[in-house]
């Protein structure tokens, strides 16, 4: 809808007089608009309060490298803005939640004792990090979750520790049981990674060990007895990493004064079951029959999910008589897959 003035359409006294007693030009209303409007009709003369000539030609200035630079730096400065103002807040709405619940539970764990009497501060603070996680996992979405938790993968290694990346091709190796058809698929394309963590004055003893001993007349050079943990780390089977375990893995190696080899299984939801235990499998059979490592010289490590991977690998070990490791160290494992034990509701902290 238009809406004109009411001067436009029956003029005034002082500024329209003329036009309404000029003999060329009736007085009807749309005949005054129409005069007051002529100045701006298509391709018709500027208007007396005109600032500029319409028929002055209108030409860009020409693009140089200085204008360039100046459209790069502002694109580059409002990005960098937009990104970092987008970051803050996702890590506001992701850490003020458990800050404050962390802070709640470190101040009530010495005020008022912990909610276990065995519980440290520690277990304290992680029980109350956990819970948080839980609470506001709708927050954030798999992947974004996943890059946060690899980033603590890139805290520096200490000065004492040797961490060595390799990779393997996994081959069709003729399992038995379930675990036979999934084998069976294998081509020898794919490709697991792992590390091997070891202490520093465990490398240079396990050295100094192999410069002593003599070769024998075949040139081969007599293998000591040596432990090996092979380490599965948890994470619900969907996340974590032998990055994020490293602190873990590192302290491994010190206090069993063993190399120690953890392996990248893979993750669902990209892998279903059992794909995680064939990957399980696959890695302990590289070390007993690739790199020639005695079975009972292998213990087999593993936390929450990593644990019930390791009670999985063992029992499918006993199940089709393959040799066993000497032993296993499962450390809270997730046994209770179908989420049936009485614990889960008669022990909630």
């Amino acid at each position: 809808m238009l809406f004109v003035p009411q001067y436009l359409l029956h003029g005034s006294q002082d500024t329209d007089s003329s036009l309404a007693s000029s003999p060329d030009i009736p007085s009807s209303p749309e005949t005054l608009l129409s005069a007051k409007l002529e100045h701006y009709i298509a391709n018709g003369a500027p208007p007396p309060s005109a600032r500029f000539d319409p028929a002055t030609k209108k030409e860009a200035p020409p693009l140089s490298i200085t204008a360039l630079w100046k459209y790069g730096a502002f694109v580059a400065t409002k990005g960098v803005y937009y990104a970092l103002r987008t970051s803050i807040w996702m890590l506001y709405v992701l850490i003020s939640p458990p800050a404050t619940e962390l802070a709640s539970d470190f101040f009530s764990h010495h005020i008022w004792g912990p909610r276990r009497k065995s519980w440290g501060i520690e277990m304290t603070l992680l029980s109350a990090l956990m819970r948080n996680i839980a609470r506001h996992s709708t927050l954030i979405n798999l992947p974004m979750l996943r890059a946060l938790i690899q980033i603590s993968g890139l805290v520096p290694l200490p000065s004492d520790a040797i961490v060595t990346p390799v990779t393997f091709r996994v081959h069709r190796r003729k399992l038995r049981g379930f675990l036979k058809e999934v084998d069976a698929k294998e081509d020898g394309s794919r490709i697991l990674s792992g590390e091997w963590v070891v202490g520093k004055r465990l490398w240079q003893r396990l050295q100094n060990e192999w410069r002593r001993t003599k070769p024998d007349a075949r040139g081969q050079r007599q293998k000591k007895k040596e432990r090996v943990v092979l380490f599965l780390h948890g994470g619900a089977y969907y996340m974590f990493s032998i990055e994020t375990h490293r602190m873990l893995t590192i302290a491994l190696s010190k206090y069993t004064d063993a190399r120690v080899f953890a392996v990248d299984y893979r993750l669902a939801p990209e892998t279903i079951f059992p794909g995680q235990l064939h990957d399980a499998v696959v890695t302990y059979l590289r070390l007993i029959e690739d790199l020639k490592i005695p079975p009972e010289n292998i213990l087999v490590v593993g936390d929450s999910a990593g644990g019930g991977l390791s009670l999985s690998l063992l029992l499918y070990l006993r199940d089709n008589k393959y040799p066993l490791p000497s032993g296993a160290i499962l450390m809270s494992p997730w046994v209770d897959l179908c989420v049936f034990a009485s614990s889960l509701s008669a022990r909630v902290i």
